[in-house]
């Protein structure tokens, strides 16, 4: 089924007097990852591993010709896989707000996606940019 933070973030973008809300849903959800990623406190080679899998399960879901929420949704699966994988624990709202916020800023780049361009958002958001 379609998740709750996806519905809303589609009727948030398709109302023009909220479509900022969604801006900030979105940032907010970055910085809430951000932070958990620094919180985690992983081992260099683990994060180059996160930041690598999730560049690459981003370039997947953005070459899928589907619809906005299939591919959040997607990528949901992927964040939630990987998450798991490096030990991570994310709640099943938070992949999916990450999924949305990660396909909002770097699902429209058309070329392909590598851990650096990933680590660069997030180091905006932890940086308190």
């Amino acid at each position: 089924g379609d998740g709750v933070m996806g519905l809303m973030y589609d009727e948030l973008i398709q109302n023009p007097c909220m479509a900022h809300l969604a801006g900030e849903l979105t940032n907010m959800a970055l910085r809430v990852m951000a932070s958990a990623i620094e919180w985690s406190d992983f081992e260099p080679e683990d994060l180059e591993g996160l930041m690598t899998d999730l560049s690459d399960a981003l370039n997947r879901v953005n070459g899928m010709g589907t619809t906005n929420q299939e591919r959040v949704q997607a990528m949901k699966e992927y964040a939630l896989q990987y998450a798991k994988k490096y030990g991570m624990k994310m709640p099943d709202a938070m992949a999916e707000m990450a999924a949305v916020a990660l396909i909002d800023k770097l699902g429209h780049t058309g070329g392909t996606l590598t851990a650096e361009d990933l680590y660069d958002l997030f180091r905006a958001y932890t940086s308190g940019k």
